[in-house]
C-alpha cells in the first residue's frame, strides 16, 4: 500500500477518533497492519498510540512510536515567522509525538524514559506547558529560564539578511507596544497563483497569470509563503525589518509570561509554596482572576493550610469557571477539613452534572461520603473513581478511610499503592507514618514522616506529628524545636503553638507555657482549653486574680467544662 493509501487511512480513522471512537479507531490501523502494511506512516501510528493510551495499551503504543522514530525524530530549525504561523498540517509533528512517548511511558511508571520524553518535547516546543506541568510533577529540576530563553534571530530567521538584536527578556513590557496579531496594514493581493473556478474539458485547473502591477512591500513579505520573490529583497527594506521585530517582542513577552507561570508551578510541586503564592499573587487582577491562576492559589494555600484563604481562592474560581473540573479534588478535601457539608454536597452535586465519568468527580462524592461519617460508601467512591483513572491521591484516600476504619493493614496497603503511583505523595506518606504511630513502631513512624517532611517542608501538620513522636519517644528537646519550627514557619497556626504549650507544661518550664498561651490567645480567641491551660499555669504561680479570670472565661466558652473547671478552682 502506498503512502497516498496510508493517507486515506489516517484520514478516515482521524474523524473515528475525534468522534471518540477509540476502539473502532484502533481495530481499523490493527487490521491495516496485519492486513496490507507495516503503519510506516507518522499520522497512523500516532493515531495507534493514542487509541493504545486511551485503550491501556500502553506497550503496544510506545513499541510502534519507536519503530517509526526516523519519521519524526529529526533536526528541525523553525524561523520565528514558521514558529508563529499555522503550519497546515494534520500529521502532528515531532514534540506532540514526544509528549505522547511521555504519557504512555508515565502510565507503565516508566519514569525515566517518561521524563526523557517531555523534556525532548519541550525543547522542540517551549510552549507546551502541559509537558512542563507533567515533567514537573515527576520531581524534575527543570530551568526555566534556560527553557524560556528566546532564541537568537538567525539569517533563517530573517529573510531580509539584515542583522536583527532580539531585546532582553527584562526589557520586555506590555505597556511597551499594542499587543495584537501581526497582519499586513495593505489589502493588496499577494503574486501567490490564481486559479480559474471553472474546471477544463480534461478535468484539470489552470491557473490565471497576475495581472502585471507595482509589487508593494507587503505583498512580498506575504507571497514569499507561497512562491518565492522574484528578487531578494534589500537590506534597507524596514517594513520587513519592523514584521520581524514586532514577532520578536511578541515571542519575547509570551516566552516571559510563560516563564513566570512556570516558575510558579515549579515552586508549587516543590512545596515552596509561599515562594509560589507570592509571585502569583503580583500578578495583575485581570492576570490574577484567570482560572488557572486562581486554581493554583486555592491549592497553595491549601498545602500550607491557610484554609480561610484557600476557600476565598477556590470560591472565587468556582464563579469564574463554574464547569472547571481540575484541583477540585482538593477543594472538596479543604471543604471537609472546614467541615462545610452544604458546600461540599452542592460542589457533589454539580460535578456529577458536569461530567459523571471524570475521576475528579467520584473524589469529590466520596470526600462528601467521608464527611457524612459514611467511610464504606467514601471507599466505594474512591475506587470508582480509581477505575475511571488512576490517581495517587485516591488510593490515599481510601487508606485514610480505612484508619478511620482501624483496619490498620489495608490502610497501609492503600498507602503504599498510592507510592507506587507518586513516591513524592507526601499525604501517602503520612498515611504510613500515622499507621506505624498507633502500632507503636516510633522508629518507623518518624522515618516517614521525615520522609515527608523532606518533600513538602513548609507542612505544619507533618512537622507537628514529628514532634509528636519526637514526644512519645521521651526525646523533647527535640520535640520542643519541631513544634518552634512549626510556629515559625506558620506563627498563625494555633496547632503547633498549643502542643509546644502543653509540652513546656510537662517540662515545667510554666513562664514559657505561659508566654506561649498568651500568644495562642490571639490566635484562638474562643478556645476554652487555652484559657483553661493559662488558669492552672497561673494557679501555680500562685496568681489566683489571673487564674480566676482565665478560668471564667473558659467556663464561659464551654459550659460543658464547668465541673471540671469548677473543681479546679
Amino acid at each position: 500500500m502506498d503512502g497516498t493509501s496510508l493517507d486515506s487511512i489516517y484520514l478516515y480513522c482521524l474523524s473515528l477518533y475525534r468522534q471518540n471512537k477509540y476502539k473502532s479507531c484502533y481495530r481499523k490501523l490493527v487490521e491495516v497492519h496485519n492486513n496490507l502494511t507495516p503503519l510506516h506512516h507518522l499520522g497512523c501510528s500516532y493515531l495507534y498510540a493514542r487509541c493504545c493510551l486511551y485503550l491501556k495499551k500502553f506497550k503496544d503504543g510506545i513499541a510502534q512510536l519507536l519503530k517509526v522514530k526516523n519519521l519524526y525524530d529529526k533536526e528541525v530549525k523553525y524561523s520565528i515567522e514558521e514558529r508563529f504561523e499555522y503550519k497546515r498540517s494534520i500529521v502532528p509533528d515531532a514534540s506532540a509525538v514526544y509528549h505522547l512517548l511521555g504519557d504512555l511511558y508515565s502510565a507503565t511508571n516508566d519514569i525515566k524514559n517518561s521524563t526523557l520524553s517531555y523534556t525532548q518535547c519541550l525543547r522542540l516546543n517551549q510552549f507546551d506547558f502541559e509537558a512542563f506541568q507533567k515533567v514537573s510533577k515527576l520531581g524534575v529540576n527543570m530551568k526555566v529560564r534556560s527553557l524560556y530563553k528566546q532564541k537568537p534571530s538567525t539569517d533563517s530567521d530573517n529573510p531580509f539578511g539584515v542583522q536583527v538584536q532580539s531585546p532582553p527578556l527584562k526589557s520586555i513590557h506590555v505597556d511597551d507596544f499594542n499587543f495584537q496579531t501581526p497582519r499586513v496594514k495593505q489589502t493588496t493581493v499577494p503574486d501567490a497563483p490564481l486559479r480559474k473556478s471553472n474546471l477544463n474539458t480534461d478535468n484539470t485547473f489552470e491557473f490565471v497569470k497576475p495581472e502585471k502591477r507595482r509589487i508593494s512591500r507587503y505583498s512580498r513579505i506575504t507571497s514569499r509563503l507561497t512562491t518565492a520573490p522574484a528578487e531578494t529583497p534589500k537590506r534597507t527594506n524596514s517594513d520587513g525589518i519592523t514584521y520581524i521585530k514586532e514577532l520578536e517582542k511578541v515571542e519575547a513577552y509570551l516566552l516571559q509570561k510563560y516563564s513566570v507561570f512556570a516558575k510558579s508551578f515549579k515552586c508549587l510541586t516543590t512545596y515552596d509554596c509561599y515562594k509560589a503564592i507570592k509571585i502569583l499573587e503580583n500578578f495583575s487582577s485581570q492576570e490574577r482572576e484567570t482560572p488557572w491562576v486562581l486554581s493554583k492559589l486555592g491549592r497553595l494555600h491549601y498545602e500550607v493550610t491557610e484554609y480561610k484563604k484557600s476557600l476565598e481562592y477556590f470560591e472565587k474560581l468556582r464563579e469564574v469557571d463554574r464547569a472547571r473540573l481540575e484541583d477540585m479534588e482538593y477543594f472538596s478535601t479543604l471543604l471537609w477539613h472546614l467541615k462545610n457539608k452544604t458546600k461540599l454536597t452542592l460542589l457533589a452535586n454539580e460535578m456529577k452534572d458536569i461530567d459523571s465519568q471524570s475521576a475528579i468527580t467520584w473524589i469529590v462524592i466520596g470526600n462528601l461520603f467521608s464527611l457524612n461519617k459514611e467511610p464504606e460508601e467514601a471507599i466505594r467512591a474512591f475506587n470508582k473513581s480509581l477505575k475511571l483513572q488512576p490517581l495517587s491521591y485516591a488510593y490515599t484516600l481510601i487508606g485514610h478511610e480505612y484508619m478511620a476504619l482501624e483496619d490498620l493493614e489495608k490502610a497501609s496497603s492503600e498507602f503504599y499503592r498510592s507510592l507506587s503511583m507518586d513516591e513524592r505523595n507526601y499525604s501517602a506518606l503520612y498515611g504510613l507514618g500515622m499507621v506505624h504511630l498507633q502500632l507503636g513502631e516510633m522508629d518507623r513512624a518518624e522515618y516517614y514522616i521525615r520522609k515527608g517532611i523532606s518533600i513538602n517542608p513548609t507542612n505544619v501538620i507533618l512537622i507537628t506529628t514529628q514532634a509528636m513522636i519526637l514526644e512519645r519517644a521521651g526525646r523533647l528537646e527535640e520535640a520542643i524545636l519541631c513544634y518552634k519550627s512549626g510556629c515559625e514557619i506558620q506563627p498563625t497556626n494555633p496547632l503547633p503553638r498549643l502542643k509546644k504549650a502543653q509540652i513546656l507544661i510537662k517540662m515545667e518550664q510554666y513562664s514559657n507555657a505561659i508566654e506561649t498561651l498568651e500568644i495562642l490567645k490571639g490566635l484562638a480567641p474562643n478556645e476554652a482549653s487555652v484559657y483553661f491551660l493559662l488558669g492552672e499555669l497561673y494557679k501555680l504561680k500562685n496568681d489566683k486574680f489571673r487564674a480566676l479570670k482565665e478560668l471564667s472565661i473558659a467556663m464561659t466558652l464551654d459550659p460543658k467544662a464547668k465541673v471540671i473547671i469548677e473543681n479546679s478552682l
